[in-house]
């Protein structure tokens, strides 16, 4: 063995503490964002919630009473330097204005699925990064109980959270972990591979399970169509061999969560984060969160940092005062100017939103939508890509016609016949009307849709048509003549 100097290049990200803890700010919901800055101002005595009332009528402190007031207070920065830190049951103004105490005794609530999994987690023996991969992946998983992120945009959130990237096999293992709770098989990223889990904990127990993962595995689809003829000839099996397969897939759950608490019942009412009223033409847009108390730094504490350094002479003491200081002022500049970028992207992502489609937005119809993807905005307002998808992501916005997700303004172009390009989501009302009225005893096959869809002036191919119909929650032409 001998040691060798090569030379070679990779990929790495590096993010500043600010970049981490805007991120992590930006994707927070109301209700968190409040105990996050909540929690922040109570732990930071660098910070304090801006009382504008008292703001605009107090005048600043005499300069004379700055250096007595410096040395009262580091005494008092020191015992808190070396103390531990006591939590008492104090009230401050909370954002609505009104008096709250810091701890309250928490409402009696019904534990979701994601509480009981992390339970669960919490008691498999595994190490801390995958513990904390599989919590992030309970999260993700949406109320239905399926995971329907994909693995790169999970890996793409998680390197920039962690600030290293993360390889794919890394959340699969996670993945594994949380598909072994229970209900076994929750975070599957489709009913299919949900039956496959269910199906390989019953041949754990002895059951034989051979024909049926063959059914899930490879006739998915012709068992969703009730075609068992055609499955009992690929499979070459006898009638009987098949009424028994179809009978363990039938013990099956199709729902993951089906009987399971899915949202905290202390949340249940869904809170806008975006607002948008017309006014005869004039759209007025108010941004949940950014409200008249806001942060800001704690003038007497940065008196007190500025006169220790002033000081000429510095003992240990003071030193150790001073480095308190700087840590916790740091750390509120940091929130603040986090905070600022996130109110900043949020504003201007809605504000470019209703500019793209104002035709929506005064009538709401949705075949007013315009195509508009992600890098519209992006482009439009100078951010990446990846902000857009957090602002928009999990975010309401409530207007004169109701509150709808964010989400769903953003859809894809198809260009017609006349050269016009025209959103996906017209084409999927488009499709709507045309199953509505269809004949119910004799459904419309996707082939036949499609076709009534050129005929209107929408190019599209039948698989798209089989895309939309799915995405509209729509059963195939058989099943909705089965089930009609």
């Amino acid at each position: 063995m001998k040691n060798t100097q090569q030379q070679g290049t990779r990929q790495t990200i590096k993010l500043s503490p600010q970049q981490i803890q805007f991120l992590n700010l930006l994707h927070l919901p109301l209700v968190a964002l409040e105990q996050t800055i909540k929690d922040e101002v109570q732990d930071n005595p660098a910070l304090e919630f801006v009382e504008y009332a008292d703001s605009e009528t107090s005048e600043p402190q005499n300069s004379e009473n700055t250096e007595g007031y410096a040395e009262e207070n580091l005494q008092n920065v020191n015992e808190q330097s070396d103390a531990p830190k006591r939590y008492e049951d104090t009230a401050y103004e909370s954002f609505n204005g009104t008096k709250e105490n810091v701890f309250e005794k928490p409402a009696a609530h019904t534990p979701t699925f994601r509480e009981n999994l992390k339970e669960q987690l919490n008691l498999r023996q595994t190490d801390k990064l995958t513990l904390a991969f599989a919590e992030y992946l309970i999260d993700a998983i949406d109320d239905d109980g399926y995971l329907h992120r994909s693995f790169e945009d999970i890996i793409d959130d998680l390197s920039f959270n962690l600030n290293t990237f993360v390889d794919e096999q890394t959340i699969k293992k996670a993945l594994l972990i949380v598909q072994q709770l229970e209900p076994i098989g929750i975070g599957s990223i489709d009913l299919q591979e949900y039956l496959m889990l269910q199906l390989r904990e019953k041949a754990r127990t002895g059951v034989d399970v051979s024909v049926a993962c063959a059914v899930v595995g490879e006739f998915m689809v012709d068992l969703g169509n009730h075609q068992f003829e055609k499955i009992q000839a690929a499979l070459n099996i006898d009638n009987e061999t098949l009424k028994n397969a179809l009978a363990v897939i039938a013990s099956l759950n199709p729902k993951p969560v089906s009987g399971i608490s899915t949202i905290d019942d202390r949340r249940q009412i869904i809170l806008p984060d975006f607002v948008v009223s017309n006014y005869e033409g004039h759209f007025d847009i108010t941004v949940s969160g950014i409200l008249n108390n806001k942060i800001k730094l704690n003038a007497n504490f940065v008196e007190t940092l500025e006169a220790i350094e002033k000081a000429p002479k510095k003992n240990s003491e003071t030193r150790t005062a001073a480095q308190y200081l700087k840590g916790k002022i740091g750390a509120a500049q940091w929130l603040i100017t986090a905070l600022e970028q996130r109110n900043y992207s949020l504003t201007r992502t809605i504000e470019t939103v209703v500019d793209l489609q104002q035709s929506f937005f005064k009538t709401g119809d949705y075949k007013k939508l315009r195509p508009m993807i992600l890098k519209d905005i992006a482009e439009r307002i100078g951010l990446d890509i990846s902000t857009i998808s957090r602002v928009t992501s999990t975010r309401y916005v409530q207007t004169d016609f109701g509150i709808l997700p964010l989400k769903e303004l953003f859809t894809e172009g198809v260009l017609m016949e006349n050269g016009v390009m025209v959103s996906n989501r017209v084409i999927q009302e488009v499709m709507l009307e045309i199953i509505e009225n269809e004949d119910k005893t004799n459904p419309l096959n996707d082939q036949q849709i499609t076709d009534l869809l050129k005929n209107k002036g929408y190019p599209i191919a039948r698989r798209t048509a089989a895309k939309y119909r799915e995405n509209l929650n729509i059963n195939n032409a058989q099943m909705r003549r089965i089930l009609e």
